[in-house]
């Protein structure tokens, strides 16, 4: 039995006497990632790393990979680092962090390099495998468009309800009040 239950859950029957308070676990929790949506500057940075990771081994990869690939490979990292600017500017939720990480640290490596293993014969410009990872690479692209676009509403929605909110607020303002300076 006790073998059955490490075997199911990574640790024996005496090991259930675990300390850790959920307030304990959530502490850890957020040091690991930016629980709060804005900010995550550690997170920031191993995205920026990871694209420069990926930047570097498509790069390396060569004539291993072909142009298309290459070049497709290349305008979904252009997208993320667009994207990444966004998310660290506009405090993206903790959601679309989330996204963007597994993005960039998944969602494009993977595909490619899986590719880089099959046999140079069906990584030419105009295979079956080529295709796929064509399409795919489209579907990611498509996802941080998406994502890119979500994030910047968001922080348009976002300044639209504080203006409702001043407008409900202070009122419309007095019509008659007029700033020095001449027109413009």
């Amino acid at each position: 039995m006790r073998s059955r239950f490490h075997a199911l859950f990574g640790r024996d029957d005496d090991d259930r006497a675990d300390t850790t308070t959920p307030s304990t676990a959530a502490a850890e929790a957020a040091r690991r990632i930016d629980v709060r949506g804005s900010g995550g500057a550690a997170d920031d940075d191993a995205a920026v790393d990871a694209l420069d990771a990926l930047r570097a081994f498509v790069r390396a990869s060569g004539a291993a990979l072909p142009t298309v690939v290459s070049s497709r490979v290349r305008h979904v990292e252009d997208g993320l680092r667009d994207a990444a600017r966004t998310v660290t500017a506009q405090g993206a939720s903790t959601e679309q962090r989330f996204l963007f990480q597994a993005l960039v640290t998944d969602y494009l490596p993977t595909p490619v390099r899986t590719y880089l293993t099959l046999p140079a014969s069906d990584r030419t410009p105009d295979s079956d495998a080529t295709r796929t990872l064509s399409a795919q690479l489209d579907v990611v692209d498509e996802t941080v468009s998406d994502m890119h676009a979500q994030i910047r509403s968001g922080a348009i929605a976002e300044l639209s309800t504080h203006g409702r909110f001043l407008r409900d607020r202070l009122g419309d303002g007095d019509s008659s009040l007029v700033l020095g300076g001449g027109p413009s």
